[in-house]
């Protein structure tokens, strides 16, 4: 967010995640637009279930490129728990 507001995230060219394993391993994806990109919202989406692992605290964060400007998000947390 810039001000508040969303980014605009439908012009630039490199639109990346980034996840950040407990031990500090990071795992770097291309992101997808959610909607149109004017809502400044990106996902990643896997079927593959050993991306997730270890069970532990993971961190997240965007990354954008558009020319010759490049940018992150503010890092994000989220928990992955251990499968029973």
């Amino acid at each position: 967010m810039s001000n508040g507001a969303p980014v605009n995230l439908s012009e630039p060219s490199v639109k990346k995640i980034i996840l950040v394993r407990p031990d500090g391993s990071k795992i770097t994806k291309d992101a997808s637009l959610l909607n149109d990109g004017t809502d400044g919202i990106v996902y990643y989406d896997t079927e593959d279930a050993t991306i997730l692992v270890p069970a532990g605290p993971w961190n997240i964060q965007g990354y954008g490129e558009k020319g010759n400007v490049k940018g992150y998000t503010s890092v994000g947390s989220f928990t992955v728990k251990k499968n029973k």
